[in-house]
C-alpha cells in the first residue's frame, strides 16, 4: 500500500491465491483500482473492480461475493497469449494423416518428472517419430532427461528456456502438455494435443478442452501406467480425422484478442 502511494500507482493487478479481500481492500485505500487473477473462485470475496478468469470452465457462479462494482472478465475472449504468438498470427494447419513429430512440455518446473514418463511411453510408439522435449529453467531433472532422451529409440532433442515456443507448435504435429497456460497457445495455432494434469488448478482446464472436442484429456499423472498413455497417445497419432477436428475445434475457441480486451478494461475509468 505504501508502494502505491509513493509511486502514485493507479492499477495493480494480483496473481495469487493467498491475496485475500483485505488485501485487495488495503491497495484500493491507497488509491488503486485491483484486479484479482483467479482460476476457481479460491479467495471466496472480493472486493476488487476486475476478477479475471481465463479459462473455459469460468462463471459468473464462481464469484457470488463480489461488490456491485466489480466487473468479471472471464472465460477464451480474455485469453492472454504472449505478444509474438497475437503479432504473427496464426498460418493454416496442415494435419498430417499420422502425427510423426511430438512436442512434450510439462511446465516450467515438472518436480514430479512427469516428462520422463511420458517419453517412456513414447519409448512404446512404433515410428516414424520425432520428438522434441522442453523444459524450463526451474526443472531439477535435466541432466536426467538428458539421458533419458538420449536413450529413446526415436530421435529426440531436448530444449530448455525456448524463446521461440510459436516456431516449435508449428513445427509439431502432436503434443503432450501439462494443463497450464501452453493450452492456450496450441489452440490458437490449432496445434492438436493431449493434456496430463500436473496440479489441481489443472483440473477443470483438462476436464472442459476434451468436453468441446479441442483437446485429448489423459487425466491425473498419478493414474496413468506407461503403457495406458501409450496406447492413448498411439490411437492419436494414429487418427488423423479426430486431429483434425480437434484443430479446428481449437482454433473456434482463442482469437487472440483477449490480451486487448482485458487491456481496454484495466484503462476504464474506476468505479
Amino acid at each position: 500500500a505504501e508502494a502505491v502511494r509513493r509511486a502514485g500507482v493507479t492499477r495493480v493487478v494480483l496473481d495469487g491465491y493467498h491475496f485475500t479481500w483485505e488485501f485487495q481492500q488495503a491497495l484500493r485505500d491507497a488509491g488503486a483500482a485491483v484486479m484479482t487473477v483467479d482460476d476457481n473462485g479460491e479467495v471466496g470475496r472480493y472486493v476488487s473492480e476486475w476478477v479475471f478468469n481465463q479459462n473455459l470452465h469460468a462463471h459468473e457462479g464462481l464469484y457470488p461475493r463480489r461488490e456491485p462494482y466489480t466487473k468479471l472478465l472471464l472465460g477464451a475472449p480474455h485469453v492472454l497469449l504472449r505478444r509474438d504468438f497475437v503479432a504473427k498470427g496464426a498460418p493454416p494447419r496442415v494435419v498430417a494423416e499420422r502425427a510423426e513429430r511430438v512436442r512434450v512440455t510439462l511446465g516450467g518446473g515438472d518436480h514430479d518428472n512427469v516428462t520422463e514418463q511420458v517419453l517412456a511411453s513414447l519409448e512404446l510408439l512404433e515410428g516414424p517419430l520425432s520428438i522434441r522435449v522442453v523444459v524450463g529453467a526451474a526443472n531439477p531433472h535435466f541432466e536426467r532427461l538428458q539421458r533419458a532422451c538420449a536413450a529413446l529409440r526415436h530421435p529426440s532433442e531436448l530444449l530448455r528456456n525456448v524463446e521461440d515456443m510459436r516456431a516449435l507448435m508449428l513445427w509439431a504435429d502432436f503434443a503432450v502438455t501439462g494443463a497450464g497456460s501452453t493450452c492456450w497457445e496450441a489452440c490458437f495455432l490449432g496445434l492438436p494435443f493431449a493434456t496430463t494434469i500436473v496440479a489441481d488448478n489443472q483440473v477443470a482446464i483438462a476436464e472442459q478442452l476434451d468436453a468441446r472436442g479441442a483437446a485429448k484429456n489423459l487425466g491425473w499423472f498419478t493414474g496413468l501406467t506407461r503403457e495406458g498413455r501409450a496406447s492413448a497417445l498411439d490411437g492419436l497419432l494414429r487418427d488423423g480425422a479426430r486431429r483434425r477436428a480437434m484443430s479446428e475445434t481449437a482454433r473456434t475457441l482463442i482469437d487472440g484478442k483477449g490480451a486487448e480486451r482485458t487491456a481496454r478494461a484495466l484503462l476504464e475509468p474506476r468505479a
